[in-house]
């Protein structure tokens, strides 16, 4: 995850600053909005299926060596 990016990073040890983080969430859903679709991106370009396909071309360069 990208800090502001994909999502915003809080230390889970003090709740103070995931406190903090939901607070600025919720007070920009301009943000809000930027952040879900940068996280929509990441996790569609990490699909099983297209991970499989980089997979397949990695192993098919190795083993054309």
């Amino acid at each position: 995850m990208g800090e502001g990016e994909s999502g915003l990073l809080a230390d889970p040890e003090r709740p103070e600053a995931v406190a903090e983080a939901i607070l600025r969430l919720l007070s920009s859903p301009e943000l809000a909005r930027t952040l879900g679709e940068g996280g929509r991106r990441r996790a569609e370009a990490r699909l099983w299926s297209r991970v499989a396909v980089d997979y397949e071309a990695v192993l098919g360069g190795i083993a054309s060596r």
